[in-house]
């Protein structure tokens, strides 16, 4: 028989559902005492543009060492700010149109090598309720500090002494400025020519004789050094005194130098 065919439009209702932010963030590595730059992006996960980040909702950022910063291009900002519970909030007033967070760098302690993760986390969505209620997203970035040896601390003083008689060379120092123990410190003193350095509480020779008109020396050396000119030498020796601090960890070097002057005044030898 005949069939009858009726057409009805009928309204299928879809609930919105939140995917919420997405983060996207790569490894970061950089040196130490240097601000490290992080490139981080902020979007959301639901692209037809029915999402958007929880209004008024910051950044937040865990796993900032003790002493660590972070700000734009290494400079703090009004707009990075650290929270007593050690987290920082970052204002999204900074992302731009998609999404990333331009110049955003950590500075990681001073002195410090240490690796370290920082976690972000961002809130958004539907701004809802139920399953289209804003959620919290996290990404976690790792990084890397390379060590880098801080250059030492170096004293000197002009010495001034008789030919033919050891002269005491007073007030020499040098220090490491990095105290966390991952440094090593010596000492090179170029100049010298044929003269001989002793320690002034033993006599006895000090320091490691280079063979090329420079000496090494601990530290420890410094304190007690005189130095003995050879036989009849009288007049001036510019002597430089050069610091080397040594990360353990990579071997890097810095290096820090000062001069000075031993003047020794002739005396007339008896005649024979």
């Amino acid at each position: 028989g005949d069939q009858l065919v009726e057409d009805k439009l009928i309204t299928v209702h879809v609930d919105p559902v939140s995917d919420g932010p997405t983060i996207s963030i790569a490894n970061a590595s950089g040196f130490e005492d240097h601000a490290i730059a992080l490139n981080v992006t902020i979007g959301m996960g639901d692209n037809d543009g029915s999402e958007s980040l929880t209004a008024g909702a910051d950044i937040l950022v865990s796993g900032l060492p003790d002493g660590a910063q972070l700000g734009l291009n290494g400079v703090a900002s009004d707009l990075i700010v650290a929270q007593p519970d050690g987290t920082w909030k970052i204002s999204s007033d900074l992302l731009t149109e998609n999404g990333a967070i331009p110049g955003l760098t950590v500075t990681p302690p001073e002195d410090s090598h240490a690796d370290f993760q920082l976690t972000f986390r961002a809130t958004g969505g539907e701004g809802g309720v139920g399953d289209a209620a804003d959620i919290t997203h996290s990404a976690t970035v790792s990084v890397h500090v390379e060590a880098v040896a801080d250059a030492p601390t170096v004293v000197v003083h002009d010495a001034v002494g008789t030919e033919d008689v050891i002269v005491n060379l007073g007030g020499l120092s040098a220090a490491l400025t990095d105290v966390d123990g991952s440094e090593q410190l010596s000492v090179v003193i170029s100049g010298a020519g044929n003269a001989v350095f002793l320690n002034g509480l033993t006599g006895h020779v000090a320091g490691t004789d280079n063979g090329d008109g420079t000496w090494t020396f601990s530290s420890g050396e410094l304190a007690h050094l005189q130095m003995a000119t050879p036989k009849d030498f009288s007049g001036s020796t510019t002597l430089t005194m050069t610091a080397f601090s040594m990360e353990t960890g990579n071997q890097d070097i810095a290096q820090t130098s000062q001069s000075f002057t031993v003047s020794i005044d002739s005396v007339a030898d008896t005649p024979v």
